[in-house]
């Protein structure tokens, strides 16, 4: 379901995916002894894999998340640089060089000091990314940051 929903614009697969993940998120907070998130970050893309895709599916996630929770999206809060290869194929490696340096805060991160952010992603598989990601709002002074993903992958490709 994901990778149809991932590859081929599954909005069918997207709405059971993400009615499953906010129900989880929900749950969580509802359950734990966690405070809430005040701020929902997805991961950004590139913009040329946003122009070959056609939608950022961790912003569909979030926006879906928000509707339900109540906690608004910052959609902006990390830019990505130019260069660096898509993650898909890469061992656990090769992904954590491929992230290295990838997001710099935008200028929306002067509403994160203090502040509780879950980033939210599809897939993580290494954590590459979201470590990169939560590197560079690290200085944003931050009181917490949680990952949040539609999945977990134990998938790594061979070196």
């Amino acid at each position: 379901m994901i990778r149809q929903f991932k590859d081929r614009a599954g909005f069918p697969e997207f709405r059971g995916l993400s009615n499953c993940f906010n129900e989880h998120f929900m749950q969580h907070y509802d359950d734990s002894a966690s405070p809430w998130p005040e701020l929902l970050l997805p991961v950004p893309q590139h913009p040329s894999r946003l122009r070959l895709r056609g939608f950022n599916q961790a912003l569909l996630l979030a926006r879906r998340l928000s509707q339900r929770s109540g906690i608004p999206v910052l959609d902006n809060s990390c830019q990505r640089r130019q260069g660096g290869s898509a993650q898909r194929g890469l061992n656990a490696e090769e992904r954590m060089d491929n992230m290295q340096g990838t997001f710099r805060p935008s200028a929306s991160a002067t509403m994160m000091p203090g502040r509780r952010l879950a980033i939210i992603d599809d897939v993580v598989t290494t954590t590459a990314t979201t470590q990169a990601m939560a590197t560079a709002l690290s200085d944003c002074a931050a009181a917490r940051i949680d990952v949040w993903a539609l999945a977990r992958s134990n998938h790594q490709p061979e070196s």
